[in-house]
């Protein structure tokens, strides 16, 4: 039995949820397919297994929360920057960048877009 509590409980505390759609002022082409890939996490754990920096109840909420913040950041509204500070905090400034969550992710999810808009969203702002 997956205990995924941990993965849940992370999102939760930092209030990563989809909320109502509030399209951004500037459309990204590649925005919706984006958007889709990172739609397709099943919340499995695995690249939480491999990742050498991720252990459950530490600071570091590994590829599954950083995957969750750019679907919420991407969606707009007034949470963008909330969803940029937690990403920072509990993602970006820990990651090693072994991309081991990519090689095992059954979904194929493609991890660098998601980091690469994240970690854009602060210069942005």
């Amino acid at each position: 039995i997956v205990d995924r509590s941990s993965i849940h409980e992370n999102l939760r505390k930092n209030n990563v949820f989809i909320g109502k759609y509030e399209p951004p002022a500037n459309k990204d082409e590649n925005g919706h397919e984006n958007q889709y890939n990172a739609a397709k996490c099943l919340k499995c754990g695995l690249c939480l297994e491999v990742c050498p920096k991720y252990r459950d109840g530490g600071d570091f909420f590994g590829a599954a929360f950083a995957n969750d913040c750019f679907l919420v950041a991407s969606r707009g509204g007034k949470r963008k920057d909330l969803i940029g500070e937690a990403y920072e905090e509990h993602y970006k400034n820990e990651c090693v960048y072994c991309l081991e969550c990519m090689r095992i992710c059954p979904m194929e999810i493609k991890m660098t877009a998601s980091m690469a808009m994240l970690n854009g969203l602060k210069k942005q702002g």
